[in-house]
């Protein structure tokens, strides 16, 4: 750690930092995802952060002290990329369970592994200009995968705006790693394009499927179908040639004799 030092009290954090004591409140999931729309920038598959603009940003938003400028030091980059990491929380296993359900800091939260359809959508609405909003796109999973619970449900069931510190990356991976996600290949290619349709019609014709039918299934299992069906229509690979032999020689049983120079 740098020349700063932190004291904790509850969920709240003061820190010396820069010769001024900031009190933090908990960095909640909405603020992580509104901060990284300001600060993250995609081109193609490269990923880049302002980790200056970043500190800044968590210092407006987390700070208890509103309307004071944040002081500005590589001290505060680090506070601020700390306490957005989760703070004081070490890293814990993660663990899901069969049925999605997870258990984190502030309660536990279920999964539902989102829809061909729904990825269609977020991508339709998440590509721009020929990039990805990789925010975006990130946020319409976790909308359609964190299953809001019940009313009358277990206190110990919680939402997703309820998720603070480190809970906030330890559910944004579950997310990940229950749907199988990975960033599209080729974001730039238009995701309601007739290699969509393409798609679709691969699986209702090699499945007997609907439309519908496979807007409502899973994305990783369209994913996986899809594979299969890449392995089963592969062209067969060449045959070598076989000499064409006339008259006796056509038969299996014959002796051929071969003659030649040397």
């Amino acid at each position: 750690m740098g020349e700063w030092e932190e004291e904790r009290c509850g969920d709240i954090v003061r820190v010396e930092v820069a010769g001024r004591t900031l009190t933090l409140r908990p960095w909640t999931l909405a603020d992580h995802l509104d901060t990284l729309a300001l600060t993250l920038t995609t081109q193609g598959r490269l990923v880049r952060l302002d980790t200056a603009r970043f500190a800044s940003e968590l210092v407006r938003r987390a700070t208890l002290e509103p309307g004071r400028d944040p002081p500005t030091s590589a001290a505060l980059e680090e506070v601020a990329l700390w306490w957005a990491a989760g703070g004081t929380h070490e890293p814990e296993e993660l663990h899901i369970t069969e049925d999605g359900t997870i258990a984190l800091a502030s309660g536990t939260v279920r999964l539902r592994r989102w829809s061909w359809g729904e990825r269609r959508t977020a991508l339709a609405a998440c590509v721009r200009g020929g990039e990805l909003d990789l925010v975006g796109f990130l946020r319409s999973m976790l909308a359609a995968s964190v299953v809001k619970p019940a009313q009358g449900a277990s206190e110990s069931v919680c939402s997703a705006s309820a998720v603070t510190g480190a809970d906030v990356h330890r559910l944004v991976a579950a997310v990940v790693a229950f749907n199988d996600e990975t960033v599209p290949e080729d974001p730039a290619e238009d995701p309601t394009s007739q290699a969509i349709a393409a798609a679709t019609l691969r699986i209702c014709r090699g499945f007997g499927w609907t439309p519908s039918q496979v807007d409502a299934a899973p994305a990783r299992e369209i994913d996986a179908m899809l594979r299969l069906l890449d392995r089963v229509e592969a062209p067969a690979p060449p045959r070598e040639a076989v000499p064409l032999r006339r008259g006796l020689a056509r038969y299996p049983d014959a002796v051929i004799i071969e003659v030649g120079d040397g």
